[in-house]
């Protein structure tokens, strides 16, 4: 309910919400701004969020030990996983604040990887960018919606035998050797473009002689000299986008709030 209340009250402009209240509204979210031709937008014109937390397995059965301080590390059994996000841009936000922008396509290009300064012992080497080269049609609803995923490593965990309830319990292992084997701290940052929608010139055409038909256009020669003056703009036929905003989204990486570690049998082994 907060997040819906919070979207509503940015979308529809709810009087003295200032910057300071949007930050706390969405302290959870990961906000997307945007710049176009050197100006940034005020508000957030979109959100990024996880959808679910998503599980780690690991296999728990050979922890048979009964003294319950004391330790067993385990491997994961997967490189890493896939966390799902929902990706959502506020198309009445957008439009109010660069008008320019009317229609067009929503490109993410990539993922950048930041690393939190102490990455030792991670199974998956993730520090590469991610060229992601998607593109989202811009709805005519209020919102546009896509999905992307972002790769989790799966680090080793920390498991003990609860002999009393003869059940194993698991958590992430923080280090082993003195050496972070968390990925705490560390982010994505999500880069990505909006472009205006191009026109053809048959398009065009077609909504020059609508205009002139319903009378909203008075050119007298049909208008032959405003298509003359678009083919010599545009001799490929199609126009260039007017405008691409630049936007981009922090995504930070907890594994507390991402994901959970799980195992096929939490019982004795």
């Amino acid at each position: 309910m907060k997040n819906i209340l919070s979207e509503n009250m940015q979308r529809f402009g709810t009087k003295n919400l200032n910057e300071s209240n949007i930050e706390k509204l969405n302290e959870n979210q990961g906000q997307i701004r945007m710049t176009v031709s050197g100006r940034r937008n005020k508000q957030p014109i979109g959100d990024l969020n996880l959808q679910n937390k998503v599980q780690i397995p690991y296999d728990t059965r050979f922890v048979t030990d009964t003294d319950s301080r004391s330790i067993s590390t385990l491997d994961p059994k997967v490189k890493y996983v896939n966390a799902n996000y929902t990706l959502r841009i506020y198309n009445k936000t957008l439009l109010n604040e660069f008008r320019q922008l009317t229609g067009g396509t929503i490109i993410l290009d990539k993922l950048e990887f930041v690393p939190n300064g102490n990455m030792f012992g991670t199974s998956l080497n993730w520090k590469d960018t991610i060229e992601l080269n998607q593109q989202i049609p811009l709805s005519k609803g209020s919102m546009t919606t896509t999905q992307i995923q972002i790769p989790i490593p799966a680090p080793k965990a920390a498991a003990s035998l609860d002999s009393s309830k003869n059940k194993v319990n698991i958590s992430f292992k923080e280090s082993d050797g003195g050496k972070s084997l968390g990925i705490d701290g560390a982010r994505y940052t999500l880069r990505g473009r909006i472009q205006s929608r191009t026109r053809d010139r048959a398009t065009l055409v077609a909504n020059i002689e609508k205009a002139i038909a319903s009378g909203k256009l008075k050119d007298t020669d049909g208008g032959k000299a405003r298509m003359a003056q678009w083919d010599a703009a545009n001799p490929s036929g199609t126009s260039a986008a007017t405008t691409s905003g630049a936007f981009y989204v922090q995504i930070p990486v907890s594994l507390s709030s991402i994901a959970i570690p799980v195992s096929p049998s939490q019982g004795r082994g």
